[in-house]
């Protein structure tokens, strides 16, 4: 290998400097690498400086809370032995010894919090053309990746919408000619002798059920089509949920539901649409009824815990496969006959207007847990969907 001119030159002359120089020179190496570190540790993105052998020669702080590891304990050591996460192991692996640059990469990063990180693999050289070893940076991309995500989910929701609203209400005009015609054939069926009457009326009455469905269909996609502008105004979630309850009690008693309610006292109000989420709300528990055909028990809380209000509908249901819980809040996705696979798809968009989240926990034949976080607004929050205020 060829040394530096200057490195050669340095230590031809290193035995002829006193013992009190070399000892300040060190003292100042020491104190320029505690800068340089500091300086490092200040910096928002994560980097790592590897050695030709791959072995970590120095790691910042934000490197560090990335990866979930103290890399200042790792120093000297192979950064593929490091590196827990196996996909980003893998990349590192492949691409560490390459002499071109590898830029903007996205994992996802599962420590003390989850991340998404963009990566990049810089090779870097000594003054004569030798590789001096590899920097690897990590930038957060969270917030700009979760915000394009739910953006490309706006404008899908919103063409498939479109073109849902066009189909019903192109089905509208045929469907009620066959509704007209159902009803002209049921008053010629009465003129018929009585087994033929009894006959034909099982098939019309057969004809009128698909009727009714297709017509509960369209109006499903037209009330999606046309959801109303979000409204703020300040109101209180437990107010909501007593008010759509009291408005269930016969539902509850007719299907044998065991309603436990635990609404947190002194719950502070919050500026929201009561109107949608009382809609929200409305859909879980019909979803939850529906699930437990024999009756069974409903159980509904609330609680504040800074910065928002948690709302959790448990049921003891039939529970959701594993298969189908990545897909329940897909357009058209239901596992229920005749459903529309709309209504948890309109759930989780305006909690998304309200800034907050929806997380499943379910087992199938063991029943599911619906947990909605919301954000405490004190005054009127602007849509995140809101295509003015998009950027």
């Amino acid at each position: 290998m060829k040394k530096n001119i200057f490195t050669e030159k340095f230590i031809k002359r290193l035995s002829r400097i006193d013992h009190t120089d070399i000892e300040q020179y060190v003292h100042r190496l020491i104190e320029d690498r505690h800068v340089i570190q500091t300086v490092f540790d200040r910096l928002p993105e994560g980097i790592i400086l590897v050695n030709p052998k791959g072995e970590i020669i120095l790691a910042n702080d934000v490197a560090s809370d990335f990866l979930g590891i103290n890399l200042q304990d790792q120093i000297n050591k192979p950064v593929q032995n490091v590196i827990q996460n196996p996909s980003l192991k893998k990349f590192i692996d492949t691409h560490l010894g390459s002499e071109k640059r590898v830029l903007n990469e996205e994992f996802d990063l599962h420590t003390s919090r989850s991340r998404i990180v963009d990566l990049n693999i810089y090779p870097f050289f000594s003054d004569n053309n030798e590789r001096a070893g590899t920097v690897l940076t990590f930038h957060d991309v969270t917030d700009k990746s979760s915000s394009d995500r739910k953006m490309f989910h706006f404008e899908k929701l919103e063409s498939i919408l479109k073109l849902a609203a066009g189909i019903a209400h192109e089905m509208g005009n045929p469907l009620n000619a066959v509704h007209i015609h159902t009803a002209l054939l049921e008053k010629e069926a009465r003129k018929c002798d009585s087994a033929t009457r009894d006959r034909i009326s099982s098939h019309i009455s057969a004809i009128k059920e698909e009727i009714s469905r297709l017509d509960h269909i369209i109006r499903k996609f037209l009330s999606a089509a046309r959801q109303k502008n979000t409204q703020f105004s300040e109101a209180n979630i437990n107010t909501i949920i007593t008010n759509l309850l009291t408005s269930m009690k016969t539902e509850f008693k007719a299907k044998n539901i065991r309603l436990s309610l635990k609404l947190a006292n002194e719950l502070p109000s919050t500026f929201c649409d009561a109107d949608k989420l009382s809609q929200v709300f409305s859909n879980l528990i019909r979803n939850s009824i529906q699930a437990m055909n024999e009756g069974g028990d409903l159980n509904i809380a609330t609680q504040f815990k800074k910065p928002g209000i948690y709302i959790s509908i448990s049921d003891s249901g039939t529970g959701i496969s594993e298969a189908d819980l990545p897909h329940i809040f897909d357009p058209f996705f239901s596992t229920k006959g005749g459903g529309s696979g709309l209504g948890l798809m309109l759930v989780l968009d305006i909690i998304r207007e309200h800034g907050g989240k929806i997380d499943v926990n379910s087992k199938q034949g063991e029943g599911t847990t619906m947990t909605i976080f919301l954000p405490v607004r004190r005054e009127k929050a602007q849509l995140p969907f809101n295509k003015e205020a998009s950027t």
